[in-house]
């Protein structure tokens, strides 16, 4: 029961730090993935997200592990206590942190249909039937959008750009004379 804890508890802080360290690099490299999980079993934001299931994990195993070193209980017993505490300590987290940074995220951003017909930048290069990134700013806020060219023609770093259409969270996006935003 011992080696059960250790791994779930292993793999819960491994699962944390790759996750970390990755998530770092790919920001440092500007590489952007976004998975669609909205409307998952109608919850405002997904209690499965990565973040809920290293927490569970960790937990789970860890206490798991001092429930069997400080205590002379039943292995049922540590397992549902466990579980019970991994359980209580997602719930405090989803509700406490996970739904009101949704909540505010979702309150300051603008919905995709305004966007249309506002100007941006190119942040990375949009290369001929290939993605790349632009930025925009709408009332103070500055967003940044995975984007296509809309004409199909290359569009280079700071060039300015006009939002044709969005689609499949993918701005269409064409070039315009040079001017100011």
């Amino acid at each position: 029961m011992t080696a059960f804890f250790y791994i779930l508890f292993g793999v819960g802080v491994l699962y944390s730090v790759i996750t970390f360290l990755l998530g770092q690099l790919l920001d440092f490299i500007e590489v952007d993935i976004d998975f669609d999980d909205e409307g998952l079993f109608d919850a405002q934001v997904s209690p499965f997200k990565p973040m809920m299931i290293a927490t569970f994990l960790t937990t789970f195993g860890g206490l798991g592990l001092i429930f069997q070193h400080k205590g002379q209980w039943h292995p049922i017993i540590i397992v549902l206590v466990a579980l019970a505490g991994a359980l209580a300590l997602c719930a405090v987290i989803y509700y406490l942190v996970m739904v009101p940074l949704y909540k505010a995220q979702n309150t300051s951003a603008v919905a995709q249909s305004r966007v249309i017909g506002y100007r941006g930048r190119v942040t990375v290069p949009i290369r001929e039937g290939k993605y790349g990134k632009i930025s925009y700013t709408i009332n103070g806020n500055t967003y940044s959008a995975p984007a296509k060219s809309f004409s199909g023609k290359d569009l280079q770093v700071g060039e300015e750009v006009l939002i044709i259409d969005i689609q499949k969270n993918v701005y269409y996006v064409d070039g315009t004379k040079k001017g100011g935003m």
